[in-house]
């Protein structure tokens, strides 16, 4: 509720950024370090309230990667716009930048310490091989994969580089930054 005030009184808070560059949003999907800092139990409510304002406000969110350690099974209740199998794009945080990136829908998401009563609407398998839930069905986080998105902030050109490095070559991954050894004949599409 005192989420919901702050907002409803002044909606650019929630893209203010601390002294550290961070914004709430980023603050609250932060909290099991957070937590880990101050020696207590960790506790996502500000995280949770913001999935529930984020389709009501322009909340600088992002779908965020799964714990497999802290995930447990969970359903999802009321009507969503995707099923278990769909092709999605969910908007992702990147070294330096966010991106949409596809994948596909496995199923609901939830974490031992939330709320019974709180689900993530999805966990996405991406194809890039992580997965990642997004904390509410909002078109901000979370479209169709044929669906345009106004504005990607991925940087133009290819995604995968071969590049000639330390004596060997290697496939690098410019939206993650990860490389991996490759062939020089290797296709690097």
């Amino acid at each position: 509720k005192v989420l919901s005030m702050l907002l409803e009184r002044n909606a650019g808070t929630a893209k203010a950024k601390d002294r550290t560059g961070f914004t709430a949003f980023a603050m609250a999907a932060d909290y099991k370090d957070t937590a880990s800092q101050f020696r207590c139990a960790p506790n996502a409510c500000a995280l949770l309230a913001f999935g529930k304002l984020l389709p009501e406000y322009n909340v600088s969110a992002v779908c965020l990667r799964v714990d497999p350690a802290s995930q447990v099974a969970a359903e999802a209740r009321g009507r969503l716009r995707f099923a278990k199998g769909d092709r999605v794009k969910c908007l992702v945080q990147s070294p330096g930048q966010q991106n949409w990136e596809e994948g596909t829908v496995v199923g609901s998401y939830r974490e031992s310490s939330w709320p019974e009563i709180h689900v993530a609407p999805y966990e996405v398998k991406l194809d890039i091989g992580h997965s990642v839930f997004a904390v509410a069905d909002s078109e901000k986080i979370i479209k169709a994969e044929h669906e345009g998105t106004k504005s990607s902030t991925r940087l133009r050109g290819k995604r995968f580089v071969k590049q000639f490095n330390d004596d060997r070559w290697e496939l690098l991954d410019t939206t993650t930054g990860k490389a991996r050894p490759c062939s020089p004949d290797s296709e690097s599409s």
